[in-house]
């Protein structure tokens, strides 16, 4: 009986013990901010595609995709450090134009959409560099015409613009030719959860900005910048 009842305290000792290192073991551990689909915080890659089917009502839509360790994830959140350098390369296939905010076939004063969303804005000197884009990187000279690289720009000539990548509350504008690639560089000091959007109506609906332009992953998701 004496045995029974030492064997027993020895019980309750052990199961205290093993709750108070439970308790010891989840104050000891601090809980890691956990990353998105983002293979490298300071190195993002987008890719933006065509004909990726929406619904069978809706049909082929674009959407926005994070390039991760050669696969294509959802972008529907994107997750960047602040107060360090992030350099973001943007590959993009659609070769049409969206006039951001306007209507095809009239000037950017007279209707095609704000002025700013042609502007590069936020990026680390309000530039992006342009690459494989025949509008941008091309001058006509009395030879022929000169094809350079890849082109440092502030701003995309009118009516030159596939889809834009903007956080309008971090004041960041990226216009996006049609079939190139844009690299450019954030430096934020602002932390927070902010919506990113392409500006460019490429939707469906009379507006262009129904289906993929509204739906979260496919042209408007969350942008997070973290400490």
């Amino acid at each position: 009986m004496e045995i029974d009842k030492r064997l027993f305290i020895l019980l309750i000792v052990v199961i205290i013990g093993a709750s108070a290192f439970g308790v010891s073991y989840n104050f000891t551990h601090p809980t890691l901010k956990p990353q998105t689909n983002t293979a490298s915080a300071t190195a993002i890659t987008l890719v933006i595609t065509t004909n990726n089917n929406y619904n069978s009502t809706v049909g082929a839509q674009p959407a926005y995709y994070l390039l991760v360790n050669g696969s294509l994830v959802s972008a529907s959140t994107i997750q960047i450090p602040a107060f360090q350098k992030v350099t973001f390369t943007i590959i993009n296939y659609d070769n049409g134009s969206a006039y951001p905010l306007g209507e095809p076939g009239t000037n950017v004063s007279n209707g095609a959409g704000p002025a700013s969303f042609y502007t590069v804005s936020g990026t680390v000197g309000n530039v992006e560099k342009v690459i494989n884009d025949t509008d941008v990187n091309s001058t006509q000279t009395s030879s022929g015409i000169s094809v350079s690289g890849g082109k440092v720009v502030s701003r995309i000539s009118d009516f030159n613009v596939s889809h834009t990548f903007t956080v309008s509350s971090l004041g960041i504008n990226i216009p996006i030719p049609p079939s190139s690639t844009v690299v450019f560089t954030l430096d934020l000091t602002q932390t927070g959860s902010f919506l990113w959007q392409c500006e460019a109506p490429c939707g469906s609906g009379p507006t262009g900005w129904e289906a993929a332009m509204a739906t979260s992953g496919w042209m408007t998701g969350t942008f997070e910048v973290y400490s």
